[in-house]
This record gives C-alpha cells, structure tokens and sequence, in this order.
C-alpha cells in the first residue's frame, strides 16, 4: 500500500532521529551523570541530492546517562513534492537497544490515511516495531486490532487480536477477523474472517484483497450466505460487478426459497 509504506518506515525514521537528538542535547562535562535539558530541539537529515528526508521537532528534551526523552514530538518525513508523513506523541524515549513513541501516537499521509495507538516501541534487538491497540483510517473505512507489528525486513505490518472495522466496498462492510496483513503496497491478507455486507455474510479461512479494494477473494472452505441460500466453494470472488465462485462449488437452498407468497 503506497500509502502504507511511509507509515511503516517510522521506525528507521525515528531511531536515527532520536540518536541525533541525543548528540545535539548539551552535556556536563563535570557532572556527565546529571541530567541535561534542552528546548526547542529540532534535527533535519538530507539526502545525497541535499533534498530534505524528515525532520524531527520537540518543545523539549532531557538526557541522562544514556536515557534520552523528548516531548512534545513531530516527526515529518519528506519526498519529491514534499512531506509525505507527519507522526505525533506527546513523548519520544530512547534507551540502548530501544525507543518508544508513547501519548496519543498518530501518524498520518496528507489527511488520508492516519495511524493512532497509545503507544509505539522499537527493538534493535529484534528488528521490529510493535505498538498496543492500534486504529487504521484509510480511504475505505478503518480497521482495529489489539496489538500492531511491522518487520522492517519483510515489510510486512499486522493487526491480530479480535481485529475488526468498517469497509465501504459497494456499501458498507463490517469486517471481523483473527488477523490482518498488509505486504508492502500490494496486498491485504486476512485470516479467521466474517464480514457482514447488507442482507449478505461472506465467511472463510482466509481472504485476500490488492489494496486498492477492487475485489476480495474468500479462501478455504469460504461460505457465502445469501437471505434464501447459503454457497460455498473452494474461493468466492466478490467484485463490484458481480460474485464468483470455483471449486467444490456447493449450493443450499433455504427453506424460505420454497415459501409460498400469498397474493390473497
């Protein structure tokens, strides 16, 4: 998801940050262990062409011994035409092997698509970013889990832990499911998934998606029930232009198929 994948780059983003920030904070040259402060910080990194890469503001910071806070964040990280993210928190902590974004952490592309959690941490030992309930808003609606993750190294994000949402795909969507996986920019992978559309409840093992949310296909042993007939099939196929289905195709009819209407 191309609007995913600056989001998902805040980790490395924040971690040179927040290292920066540590050398630029003043030191005590007599007492190195005491606490050192600092206001209005702001750290800037360019690009081999000179063009600005992100920027870091704080209303203030402190530093002891190791331990660097700064507070009152804003993280803008910049592209050809300008910032392509800006991520907030009311603190930025950094230790030896991790950081945290912790108070009211959002972070959002021109308006459109904006993460926001309690709180967001980064291990160097374990190369990954995780954060606690986090929200998704995106074009299409938004989508809730209770723990969030990103490896860096397979750009691969999640959501799991009773995830669910709300999806406008030709009407609007309620979406409960296990797991939620996006890869880099292309594909939405769901496992355990309900979703409830209208007078229709499409269930499978899985679902995959592109996310530009063109169609979804339900997979292993996907059951699509309809007001008077429940199919299921191998993989179901919902467009906006119509339903397919492939595979073990089976088709049941309700009782209320068979009612007879009263014209009296």
């Amino acid at each position: 998801m191309r609007r995913a994948r600056p989001v998902l780059a805040l980790a490395a983003v924040l971690a040179i940050g927040a290292i920066i920030a540590i050398v630029l904070l003043p030191s005590d040259p007599v007492a190195p262990s005491a606490e050192s402060r600092a206001v209005g910080i702001i750290v800037r990194t360019y690009d081999a062409q000179g063009d600005l890469s992100w920027e870091i503001a704080a209303a203030r910071g402190s530093l002891e011994g190791e331990d660097a806070s700064l507070e009152e964040v804003e993280v803008t990280f910049s592209g050809v035409g300008g910032a392509l993210l800006v991520a907030t928190a009311a603190t930025l902590s950094l230790a030896a092997e991790r950081f945290e974004l912790l108070g009211n952490v959002t972070a959002e592309r021109n308006g459109a698509y904006r993460l926001s959690t309690d709180a967001v941490h980064w291990s160097s030992t374990e190369g990954d970013l995780t954060g606690a309930a986090t929200t998704l808003e995106f074009e299409h609606g938004w989508i809730a889990g209770e723990r969030f993750s990103y490896d860096p190294s397979s750009e691969r994000a999640s959501l799991a832990g009773e995830v669910h949402g709300m999806i406008e795909f030709d009407g609007t969507a309620i979406l409960r499911c296990g797991r939620a996986d996006w890869i880099g920019d292309l594909l939405v992978l769901l496992e355990q998934v309900e979703v409830e559309h209208g007078d229709r409840t499409y269930r499978s093992e899985r679902a995959e998606a592109p996310t530009t949310l063109e169609s979804v296909t339900f997979l292993g042993e996907a059951e699509f029930v309809l007001p008077f007939a429940i199919i299921s099939a191998d993989r179901v196929t919902v467009a906006e232009d119509g339903i397919s289905a492939a595979g073990a195709v089976a088709v049941s009819l309700r009782p209320e198929f068979f009612a007879v209407e009263d014209d009296a």
